[in-house]
């Protein structure tokens, strides 16, 4: 009896460190991914004077990993997924490495950039679905549900603090220093997820060729119900109108503000106020369920007056405030009507 209860509590014990690691290895994952990115973007658009050398990395990037998605899936699933999320960072050590050591080249040939970015994308791709995976391995279904819902808190306070803080850095310290603090955020957290205790459940590559044939099929399938639906073909030139708002209000627009008034601080403050958004947009949906169409409605009227007032507002401070209510709505609106 007393050897059952002390399995017990190994087990637990060994539930709980798992959790704190994988929870501190994405954070600081998290971290090092916002700087990354928002140096990235930063660098190639004051460092060349040229603003859309900043557009085509990120849509290029955004448009890349939404390929990826159909297949790193399939792709972990027949792998070991701790050993993923270990060569993936191993891979992103790597490439920002190379990344620094030829900045200056980068800055000369954007493409070279480009190349390095994408190949970080799969690295990101990878962790991603691999520690998913593994998490839904390790916990059980009460306990995975508590681990996503304290990793996206986690997330969400790190892209708050995180993206103003990747700003200021930006700003106050050398190019090479940014890419040095870069690489240790990785050095932690692969670490950290070196010590996670997991045992191995790999899919056969039997089974994983049935999943990518799965797949085709299902992309064959929804292809043709889609193009046979005039309702879903609406429905999707609709989604495709607002993402592109969605896409550029976040994405690029606060790069280009940013560009203008030169302020690498401004720019973290600007992607810290998006969050603060899509919080208080994900706290309205809740409260708001039962009011689908007048939640559109109000939300896209309000949208253009932000919009609007974007342009007109010079003041930073302002802005950051214009920033919150717009993705406050957008993200009221965009999930009331996914929900729907």
């Amino acid at each position: 009896m007393m050897t059952k209860i002390n399995d017990l509590d190994g087990r637990s014990n060994d539930m709980k460190k798992n959790r704190n690691l994988l929870i501190s290895a994405i954070a600081i994952n998290n971290m090092g991914d916002i700087i990354f990115d928002l140096f990235i973007v930063w660098g190639l658009s004051s460092a060349t004077g040229q603003f859309m050398n900043a557009v085509y990395v990120i849509g290029t990037s955004v448009a890349f990993r939404a390929i990826l998605s159909f297949f790193v899936g399939s792709f972990v699933d027949k792998h070991s997924k701790k050993k993923m999320m270990v060569i993936s960072h191993i891979s992103s050590i790597i490439i920002i490495s190379c990344f620094g050591l030829l900045w200056g080249l980068v800055k000369r040939y954007v493409a070279i950039g480009l190349v390095f970015v994408l190949l970080n994308d799969i690295n990101n791709e990878l962790f991603s679905r691999s520690y998913i995976s593994m998490t839904s391995d390790i916990f059980d279904e009460n306990q995975y549900i508590k681990f996503q819902s304290h990793s996206n808190i986690v997330i969400r306070i790190i892209s708050v603090g995180g993206a103003a803080l990747a700003g200021t850095l930006i700003e106050h310290v050398s190019e090479h220093t940014v890419f040095i603090i870069d690489i240790v955020t990785y050095l932690v957290s692969l670490l950290l997820i070196t010590k996670v205790n997991y045992k191995e459940k790999v899919m056969s590559n039997t089974l994983s060729r049935g999943i990518i044939k799965t797949i085709t099929s299902d992309i064959k399938y929804t292809l043709m119900t889609v193009w046979h639906s005039s309702y879903l073909l609406a429905f999707i030139v609709l989604m495709f109108v607002l993402n592109l708002a969605y896409g550029y209000i976040p994405q690029i627009l606060p790069v280009f503000i940013a560009n203008i008034t030169e302020s690498a601080t401004l720019l973290g403050v600007l992607k810290s106020s998006m969050t603060i958004g899509e919080i208080v947009g994900l706290a309205l949906v809740s409260k708001l369920s039962q009011y689908v169409s007048a939640t559109f409605k109000v939300s896209m009227l309000l949208n253009v007056f932000i919009i609007m007032a974007i342009y007109f507002i010079e003041n930073p401070y302002l802005l950051v405030v214009c920033f919150v209510w717009f993705l406050r709505f957008i993200n009221t609106t965009i999930i009331r009507i996914y929900g729907f």
